[in-house]
């Protein structure tokens, strides 16, 4: 199975000591990773690249395309993640809010500037589906969220925001908790996360996990 591209969102609320970060249960109904807890995310969509939006910071777009990734497909990752974390989690990545400005359902316009990108993950062989994946993070304080009652959706339920301690009492995939524990050390070190710093892509290489770094 070829790994689809696919972009995630880490949504981090920092009005606490510690830093926590929103997480949704996916339905006991998929095909992949069942009943699990994870970032709000999903596979690139054909609209992505046309729909508008301020663009990557320099830091993001460099890293993306200094990893093969061209600068249009780079902006729609980042409107993947964004247009995700809306369909999912009903959270709004922008600094203004504007109801009548509404591409494909988005009542906001995309604001990928706030958007840090930290992290790549390659789903190993052997699952029923595979995704390239790219993360992204942002501060709850960018966005704006809508009551998620009033937005169910059909891909994840829960969501809720975990302190990294707190996470050790959910169900969450092994690449999850390893991508968690990379934006905590990221954190720590770049508290912003507007520093460039060397980005993982964690995949399996002649059947053994590895991270590459650059």
């Amino acid at each position: 199975v070829r790994p689809r591209l696919s972009a995630s969102l880490i949504v981090i609320d920092r009005s606490a000591s510690k830093p926590r970060f929103l997480l949704g249960r996916r339905h006991d109904a998929h095909a992949f990773m069942p009943g699990k807890f994870v970032f709000p995310g999903g596979k690139l969509e054909r609209g992505d690249a046309k729909l508008p939006g301020i663009p990557l910071n320099e830091t993001s777009l460099g890293l993306l395309t200094g990893g093969g990734i061209g600068a249009a497909a780079a902006h729609a990752l980042g409107i993947a993640a964004v247009r995700e974390a809306w369909e999912e989690a009903a959270v709004c990545v922008t600094y203004g809010y504007n109801a009548a400005y509404t591409p494909r359902g988005l009542p906001f316009y995309p604001y990928l500037s706030s958007l840090a990108y930290v992290a790549r993950a390659i789903t190993p062989p052997g699952f029923p589906r595979r995704y390239d994946t790219r993360f992204f993070a942002t501060f709850r304080d960018r966005t704006i969220e809508e009551q998620r009652e009033a937005k169910a959706s059909d891909e994840m339920t829960g969501f809720g925001y975990y302190s990294h301690a707190e996470t050790a009492q959910i169900n969450l995939p092994a690449i999850t908790r390893i991508i968690l524990e990379h934006v905590c050390k990221r954190l720590a070190a770049d508290p912003l996360l507007e520093l460039r710093q060397p980005l993982p892509t964690f995949r399996t290489r002649r059947g053994k996990f590895v991270c590459d770094w650059r």
